[in-house]
């Protein structure tokens, strides 16, 4: 494989204007970017712009800011400490160990781990696995799955067409669609979800803030005995099975209490409602 090295200095600004097969870029300890395979370069003020015709693998300094227009091939970007954008791309997406990330559109799946900074993505078309991202996480639109753990801060997700699965995340949690089901565990934020065409489940308590559930299937709550609640639940079939008091119920509707009921939860459902104990989730 062909081979071109261009010294840069620690942070430069590396763009791939395309590239017609797969691209991986990693981390290494020189002052220099190292290009591996058919590519046409052009030595800029502050980096390099790249245009590849076949594979390409890249090794950059740690520090370097990283764009990348389009590929038609999969991604891997690994170890990086600069910021990085990824604006289309054809095949699927790798990104392990890196700063803040921008992400316009992925036209199959995606996977993330591990981002010292904020994560915004436009559209991924595929299923989404993010985890362990150390700032807030935005996503605007996802065709597939999605499954998030291991937020410090905020979720906003605007539509997603397939299931969601959100698991400690210690910001506010909204989402503005989601066409299925949505799975809920250890969240420490505010939390509003008021278009699900599915069901939603709920396990473990949640902040001292108001929140708001609503879907179209069935509802499923499952609350730890000892943490507070001021429910207000409505719904044409509501089974409870947790220890509140003050319980008023209607036709549809149920509101109780448990200890001193700061964390005000408001749950809507077309279908059922189901209330149940649980213990505290870690």
């Amino acid at each position: 494989m062909k081979q071109q090295r261009f010294q840069t200095g620690k942070a430069p600004h590396v763009t791939v204007k395309s590239c017609a097969g797969d691209l991986i870029v990693r981390s290494w300890q020189e002052t220099a970017v190292l290009v591996k395979g058919e590519a046409a370069v052009e030595e800029a003020e502050g980096g390099l712009i790249l245009t590849g015709r076949n594979d390409l693998q890249l090794m950059v300094p740690a520090a370097a800011h990283l764009t990348i227009e389009f590929i038609s091939g999969d991604v891997l970007l690994k170890n990086l400490d600069g910021d990085a954008y990824l604006q289309e791309v054809s095949g699927d997406v790798v990104l392990v160990n890196l700063a803040t990330v921008k992400v316009g559109t992925i036209h199959a799946d995606m996977a993330v781990r591990n981002v010292n900074g904020n994560l915004g993505v436009e559209a991924v078309h595929g299923d989404l696995a993010v985890r362990n991202v150390d700032g807030d996480f935005a996503c605007q639109a996802l065709y597939g799955d999605m499954a998030v753990r291991n937020v410090t801060g905020a979720v906003a997700l605007g539509q997603v067409s397939g299931d969601v699965s959100l698991a400690t995340v210690n910001g506010a949690v909204a989402v503005g669609e989601a066409h299925r089901d949505v799975n809920l565990q250890n969240l420490g934020g505010p939390v509003a979800l008021t278009n699900v065409h599915g069901d939603i489940r709920l396990r473990g308590g949640l902040s001292a803030a108001s929140h708001t559930l609503a879907a179209e299937g069935d509802i499923v709550l499952r609350w730890p005995a000892d943490a507070p609640l001021n429910l207000t639940a409505t719904a044409p079939q509501i089974k409870n099975w947790l220890p509140l008091e003050e319980v008023v119920q209607t036709d549809d509707t149920l509101t109780g209490r448990i200890g001193d009921g700061a964390t005000f939860v408001t749950l809507k459902a077309a279908g059922r409602i189901v209330l149940k104990e649980s213990e505290m989730v870690d």
